[in-house]
């Protein structure tokens, strides 16, 4: 609504509100005036009648009484007139016969006259102040009602004449008052349009003038501001394109993949080398990815071993990453990727990937040449010191051997020879058997005769189990070499066990478990390294139960087969380990065990022995605090069985 129609609604509305109350005022005081009047004339009319009817009531004239009602209902006002004696009998009536039919009920107000249409009074017959009679009239009200009526019709009238003329007046007023108003409204909306500088007609020195020059001003300076702008605008989306012409460039120059998401994860830019990264350079561009969930779920097609909830997990890390945080993730096709991510300060994220393969590929052939040489130097430190143990020790206890068997011989003839002679000693003419006798005796050859062949049988099976030793040493750390023979896993575990008895603790049960349904297969391998494999998980499970502080240690190595492998388990009930150490329990270096009781290795060694150079496979299970097991299986040779 416009400033004018307010003006004009706003005085009409006003000299409605005051015609309004003049006109209600003044109905209500010609109402109330006129129904006194009536009121008054009723009750007068019907005691003037009262008296003129007087002596005619008292006479009982009833002819005059008709001719009194005939010449009074000639008024109009008067519906009917009924003249009652003392006893209330009619003496005569005239006018209304509906309204003479209806029982009389004398009105007190023109308010109770209403429901008829007629104010219904009456008056005493008197004389000397004795009632002979009475007078019943009613008179109508109609005329008052007409003439309520036209006065209502008539202030009416006059009250739209004169808002009509007010509203004409405010009319007139308001376009007076109201130019300067149209041409700061017209002005306001070609300077909204952007008409910045554009000027209105100054008409006037009132304070609508005084705004008007204000506008004109304001006018003015947003043309200034608004040239400004455009050339600040103008220079800033050139830097803008630069920066971001040298942005991108730079970017796609990178060997690095970048990828920029804005607040809600859309993709603001994402560089060449994430795209080839990922083989989106060749899509069409309806479906490149545009948030970072389609980006994330194109990038799980390429991606080695994710989850179902991949996607949600790399969102998480999106939204919140962790300050100086990187995430490793392999591709099908072998490549090592290392991902960061940064916030920025606009809410948005950096997503930066860099491809590490050549650096795997460096650390991958290192590991293999660590652990080639610690392999080799270990073999050949064992072989070594098994060979010079074995030349050291055998030598003489073949040299003992061979002389005690000569002692033992010669022990068993001086014993014949001096039984020889006891029984020629004890003829007529034999030997002195005194003296042959005395020195038997203080040389307690019965003592002698007795223990001295059971010490030379204790010392030749001494030196048996000495040559047992020897041989079970040698066979355990047999020099390395390409050659691979048939072994029997059930004779390497025993050979295991046999050396390493000094590990075990007093109260460590030790079971080996074969099948019983089959015999047991060999299987083509290095007998040496398998040694060394078995030798390292009983070595960890007896850790591992010295760990845990059992006080009685289990640990059950169990060998099965089937067509193409054979399997050996070794399950302990030790300390076990968490799911983080499980995930690095192959690596280099690493070691679950308390400082200076590990190398980090021991399992490397064995992983390398049994999946690279045996073709086999090498797991771990565990629960922590309840123990582990370690799985491996070789390729069977299918050549000999032995049970």
């Amino acid at each position: 609504m416009s400033f004018r129609l307010k003006t004009i609604f706003g005085i009409a509305a006003i000299e409605a509100l005051l015609l309004s109350i003049l006109i209600v005022s003044g109905l209500h005081y010609l109402t109330i005036s006129n129904q006194e009047q009536l009121l008054q004339r009723g009750q007068s009319t019907a005691k003037l009648v009262a008296t003129m009817t007087a002596d005619a009531v008292i006479a009982v004239d009833l002819a005059t009484l008709d001719a009194l009602v005939e010449q009074t209902l000639r008024n109009k006002d008067i519906v009917y007139l009924r003249i009652r004696n003392q006893n209330g009998q009619t003496l005569s009536q005239g006018g209304d016969a509906d309204a003479l039919a209806q029982p009389f009920h004398a009105d007190a107000s023109i308010e109770a006259a209403q429901s008829d249409q007629r104010l219904d009074v009456f008056a005493p017959v008197q004389i000397a102040n004795s009632d002979f009679g009475r007078i019943e009239l009613g008179l109508s009200t109609a005329q008052l009602e007409t003439i309520i009526s036209s006065a209502f019709s008539w202030m009416t009238t006059i009250a739209l004449s004169e808002m009509l003329l007010v509203a004409l007046a405010g009319w007139i007023l308001g376009t007076y008052l109201t130019a300067q108003l149209q041409s700061l409204k017209t002005g306001a909306k070609q300077v909204a349009a952007g008409d910045f500088g554009h000027q209105i007609q100054v008409k006037g020195k009132d304070e609508l003038a005084q705004t008007a020059k204000s506008f004109n001003h304001m006018s003015r300076a947003l043309k200034d501001y608004a040239d400004l702008a455009e050339k600040a605008r103008l220079d800033a989306e050139k830097g803008r394109d630069f920066a971001q012409s040298t942005l991108k460039d730079a970017l796609d120059n990178m060997q690095d993949g970048v990828v920029i998401f804005d607040r809600d994860e859309n993709i603001i830019l994402m560089n060449k080398a994430y795209r080839d990264q990922y083989d989106l350079s060749d899509l069409p561009v309806s479906e490149v990815p545009t948030t970072a969930r389609s980006l994330f779920a194109a990038q799980q097609i390429c991606m080695q071993e994710t989850g179902p909830d991949f996607v949600d997990q790399t969102l998480s890390i999106l939204r919140k990453p962790a300050p100086k945080t990187r995430r490793e993730c392999r591709l099908h096709d072998g490549r090592h990727l290392l991902l960061a991510h940064q916030s920025m300060s606009n809410g948005g994220k950096v997503l930066v990937q860099t491809d590490v393969t050549d650096l795997y590929q460096a650390l991958e052939e290192n590991r293999h040449l660590q652990l080639q040489v610690m392999q080799q130097h270990k073999t050949e430190a064992l072989g070594t010191m098994a060979n010079s143990m074995a030349h050291e020790i055998n030598t003489p206890a073949q040299f003992i051997s061979d002389n005690i068997t000569f002692v033992a011989n010669g022990l068993q003839d001086l014993c014949t020879m001096m039984d020889h002679l006891c029984q020629q000693g004890q003829s007529p003419h034999g030997l002195n058997i005194d003296a042959l006798n005395q020195a038997m005796e203080e040389a307690d050859w019965d003592f002698l005769k007795t223990e001295l062949p059971q010490a030379v049988t204790e010392i030749q099976n001494g030196t048996h189990r000495i040559r047992d030793q020897i041989l079970t040493f040698k066979q355990f750390a047999a020099h390395e070499s390409d050659t691979r023979e048939l072994v029997n896993l059930k004779d390497a575990i025993e050979t295991t066990l046999h050396i390493s008895k000094s590990q075990w603790q007093s109260k460590t049960k030790i079971d080996i478990l074969v099948p019983t349904n089959h015999p047991l297969p060999k299987v083509s391998c290095q007998r040496a390294q398998i040694n060394q494999v078995i030798q390292h998980l009983l070595s960890n499970a007896l850790h591992a139960i010295e760990d845990a502080k059992r006080q009685e240690g289990e640990i059950t190595m169990k060998l099965d087969s089937d067509q193409d492998h054979i399997t050996l388990s070794v399950q302990d009930n030790g300390c076990g380990m968490s799911k983080t150490q499980l995930g690095k329990i192959f690596d280099v270096f690493y070691t679950s065990k308390a400082p200076g009781r590990g190398t980090g290795h021991g399992l490397a060694l064995c992983h390398s022995i049994i999946v690279d150079s045996h073709g086999g496979t090498l797991s771990v299970s565990s629960q922590e605090g309840k123990g582990s097991c370690f799985t491996l299986t070789l390729p069977l040779a299918r050549l000999t069985k032995v049970a």
